[in-house]
């Protein structure tokens, strides 16, 4: 239970300082690669949208994957993905970087 208390608290906290995740650099380099994938392969760009904890995703395969950085702390990702209706879409959402710690 104390677990399930301490994420919440961790996404709300990060929800209240860092918005969606598209001001990171990596994250915008990561829609901008999949809406040219997207185009290339005569496919509708992704929804991008951003996470919230507890909703399912209907993921059938993932396509791509924002690289994770080395930190010690939250940070944005994005990952593109097929779902069961074979639609690309984006998801942002928060995990913790390679800590060395």
């Amino acid at each position: 239970m104390k677990l399930g208390i301490a994420l919440v608290i961790i996404s709300f906290s990060w929800s209240a300082q860092a918005g969606t995740g598209t001001d990171d650099p990596r994250v915008r380099q990561h829609i901008e690669s999949m809406n040219v994938f997207a185009d290339m392969n005569n496919m509708a760009r992704p929804v991008v949208e951003e996470y919230q904890y507890g909703k399912a995703l209907d993921i059938k395969d993932v396509i791509e994957l924002t690289e994770e950085v080395k930190s010690c702390k939250l940070v944005p990702m994005a990952m593109t993905y097929l779902d069961g209706a074979d639609a690309m879409r984006t998801v942002i959402f928060k995990n913790f970087g390679l800590c060395s710690k």
